[in-house]
Formats: structure tokens, sequence, C-alpha cells
């Protein structure tokens, strides 16, 4: 069905386009003799966007359907899980490793592949389950937090390790802040 969905849409759009460029045939007229073509491309294209949004949805749908083996919730609680580890890896990395050390890159790299990227991988579902505005609280807090890693790994690579400390000790309370806007999310689930 979304093929069909996203055919329908490609297709209608193309008609409607190339309907619509056309120039009247005529100069005192303002439309072209295609016009009727183009309003039914252009319907062919709507419906062809809406199959195509539905199964989306439904598809994940099914898949959260799936992961949460029915149990209410379950996806947060992996979130604050992930949350969990990530803020801890973060305030070890934070106090027993210096910028110096060659290890401290691999520390950061490790930290951004085993805890933010797949707590940022549950965006969508933090959103559907949380709604967007509880949500949107934690993501940014952890973007933020993101982000001070990834300078703090730049600062070190480039020989600051005094800016790389000071980056990764941000980035500690930035998900520490992350941490308890998930924890104040859930308590309304």
């Amino acid at each position: 069905m979304r093929q069909i969905g996203l055919a329908l849409f490609v297709i209608g759009l193309l008609v409607a386009v190339m309907c619509g460029a056309k120039l009247p045939a005529d100069p005192d007229t303002a439309f072209p003799d295609t016009w009727p073509v183009f309003v039914v491309a252009w319907l062919v294209a709507v419906a062809g966007l809406v199959m195509w949004r539905r199964d989306l949805a439904a598809s994940h749908q099914h898949h959260d359907d799936t992961t949460s083996h029915g149990q209410p919730g379950v996806q947060a609680f992996d979130a604050l899980r992930l949350m969990d580890a990530m803020t801890s890896e973060i305030a070890v990395a934070s106090a027993g490793t210096d910028a110096k050390d060659p290890a401290f890159l691999d520390r950061l790299d490790r930290l951004m592949q085993e805890h933010i990227e797949p707590f940022v991988d549950q965006r969508q579902r933090l959103i559907r389950q949380l709604g967007l505005q509880k949500a949107s609280e934690v993501l940014v807090a952890v973007a933020v937090g993101e982000r001070l890693v990834n300078r703090s790994w730049s600062a070190a690579a480039d020989g600051y390790p005094d800016e790389a400390n000071a980056s990764l000790a941000e980035a500690a309370s930035a998900m520490d802040e992350a941490q308890s806007a998930l924890s104040r999310a859930m308590q309304s689930i």
C-alpha cells in the first residue's frame, strides 16, 4: 500500500506540474485548456499522499505494539534506563578520565555510540508516548548534552584538555537535567 500511495503521489504531482505549467493557447484566457487534468492529477497526488502517510502511521503503530508486548510505558522505561546509563557514563567520563589521555576520545566515541545515539533513536516513540511538549523538554536537554559531548571530543582532539573537561562537565549537568525532565514526564504516564 505504501508503494502504491507513493507512486500515486509522484505521478499525480508530475502530471499536475506539467498541466499547470502550460500557457493558455489564447492570450485572452486566464487558464490553459489542461486545467481539468490538473485538478484530477492534483486530487490523485493528494489521495496518494494520504494513502502513503496512513500506511506509515499504521506501520509505526504496529511496530510500537510489537515492541511493547502490551505493557504501557515500556518504551519510556527503556528510555529512562538508557538515560540512567548515559548520565552515569558521562559522570564517570568527566570525573575519571583526563582529556590529555588518548583513551578519552575512545571513551567519548563509545559514549555516543552506546548511550546517546540509542536514546536519540527513540525520539519518535517518546513523542508519541509522552506528548510533544514533555518529550521536547527531554529531547532539547539531550541535544544540549550531545552537542557538549561533541564539543568536548573536538576540544580534546585539538589539544585543549581544559575546554574538553569543562564541556564534559557541562554535558553531565545537561544530561542530569534531561533525566529529571524524563522522570517528571513519566510520572504522568
